[in-house]
């Protein structure tokens, strides 16, 4: 498949143009920043995704994928992401324990 696409001269991404449905696609983004940016909502990460699609339309490749790691790594550093992340292993590991009634021989062989 990739020689094919090869073959058929297709550029580099960072010489490909984005296209926007939307006739101002920075403001756009603007009203879903004002959206995310609700109290009750407190998520870090929706934000971030925003700032990296700014950057992606407003400068150029290598700058915009440069801030999209810098955006990532505020993520990973934040204390919200400890917190998703022992949130998710807790709901987990209530999904392993045997339900009521239930026999705890799941996963063996007879």
């Amino acid at each position: 498949m990739a020689a094919e696409f090869a073959g058929q001269g297709v550029r580099p991404t960072r010489e490909q143009a984005l296209h926007s449905s939307s006739d101002d696609p920075l403001d756009w983004l603007a009203r879903q920043r004002a959206a995310l940016a609700l109290p009750e909502s407190g998520d870090l990460a929706p934000l971030k995704a925003t700032e990296a699609l700014e950057a992606a339309i407003t400068q150029p490749f290598d700058k915009a994928l440069a801030r999209e790691r810098e955006l990532f790594l505020e993520c990973l550093a934040s204390p919200q992401r400890q917190a998703k992340v022992e949130a998710f292993l807790a709901r987990g590991s209530d999904s392993r324990k045997t339900p009521p009634g239930g026999d705890d021989q799941r996963g063996t062989n007879p």
